[in-house]
């Protein structure tokens, strides 16, 4: 008995030397630095920055002093060489933020889009200089965020700086959409251009040219979403663009109804544009509900609106899924089979009367 009692003693022993040595190599791992923000005018804006620090960092162990513009962070060596970096790119008068683009950081510990490990992410802080107030400005960072689907950015509106911390492919799509936003770009063409993330994945910015009011303009960036069943898509207001992610075909599809449905006011319109076929793509597949040969048509109306007999009769038309009003341009867009858009076709000649 004594000698099992001596040995799990030595154990013991051994076991407590071993806990207490890690935390030591913990405890030594972390390390506390204090940054003092010289050029923060106005306690929001130290705050949007610490917040920036946060995000980024990701650091649990962190304090803000509104009085002495301070900001003390514990954290592992690459925490604290992140913070180190972002403070000395942010900490500075606004007139030295006219660049464009920063440097990056590199060789950040992260996971790609396969949530693997890799050890080559990216930081950089974007300077959307041409967004004209702080309302446009975060517009067209919360779009960014959204279509690359970069969970870390953040903003500092003082300087109109976004900051971001993703993987090579996200930092690549963030810099293609900065570059494709900026108005002067835009007024080349009415898209910026296409960007290739993958074999099924495209992007590209389009320019509205017609809409006058936010109403009308979000209501062609909703009758794209809903009759290309695209998920991405977001729109900003003020330069009246639409940005779409998606698969090429629906990509396809957004540009022809774009086409078709961005006119200038009072330009008339014959009754129905030609027909667009839908690819019996992976998407069509699993979105659509009737026999995979769709086609979408677009009525001009030859009257102010589209009566509601006349909605609800083509709702049913074509299952209850693929009817969308363009009020705005006395319009519908209707989707569905041959047969389908034989009847819409039909209902639409019959029902399209003057409003008595």
């Amino acid at each position: 008995m004594r000698t099992r009692a001596t040995g799990f003693m030595i154990t013991a022993l051994l076991a407590s030397a071993t806990f207490g040595q890690a935390q030591t190599t913990t405890a030594a791992a972390m390390q506390d630095r204090l940054f003092h923000l010289n050029h923060a005018e106005t306690v929001q804006q130290f705050q949007e920055m610490t917040n920036a620090v946060r995000t980024l960092t990701e650091v649990r162990d962190l304090s803000a002093d509104n009085e002495q513009m301070s900001l003390a962070v514990r954290g592992n060596s690459e925490q604290i060489g992140l913070a180190e970096w972002l403070v000395k790119q942010l900490d500075q008068p606004v007139e030295g933020t006219a660049s464009p683009l920063s440097p990056e950081y590199r060789g950040l510990s992260d996971t790609d889009e396969q949530h693997l490990a890799i050890t080559n992410g990216v930081a950089r802080v974007f300077y959307l200089t041409y967004t004209a107030n702080v309302q446009d400005f975060q517009e067209a960072a919360n779009a960014i965020r959204s279509v690359t689907e970069t969970r870390r950015v953040a903003t500092v509106n003082q300087g109109k700086a976004m900051l971001v911390r993703g993987t090579p492919t996200q930092m690549a799509m963030v810099e293609w959409l900065v570059q494709s936003l900026d108005p002067d770009r835009q007024k080349t063409s009415s898209t910026a251009g296409e960007y290739t993330v993958g074999a099924d994945d495209v992007m590209r910015v389009f320019s509205i040219a017609n809409a006058k009011a936010v109403p009308e303009f979000q209501e062609i960036a909703n009758g794209i979403r809903s009759m290309a069943y695209i998920r991405r898509i977001v729109t900003l207001n003020t330069p009246r663009s639409i940005v779409v992610r998606s698969a090429p075909d629906q990509m396809a599809m957004a540009e022809w109804l774009l086409g078709e449905v961005d006119k200038p006011a009072g330009e008339r319109q014959s009754q129905a544009s030609s027909d667009y076929r839908v690819p019996d793509s992976a998407y069509a597949l699993a979105a659509a509900k009737s026999p995979h040969d769709d086609i979408v048509r677009v009525f001009h109306l030859a009257h102010a609106a589209a009566p509601e007999d006349l909605k609800r009769d083509l709702a049913q038309v074509t299952e209850g899924r693929n009817v969308f009003t363009y009020d705005s341009q006395h319009a519908l867009v209707v989707r569905g089979t041959p047969s389908q858009m034989a009847l819409a076709e039909k209902l639409i000649h019959d029902l399209d009367l003057p409003t008595r």
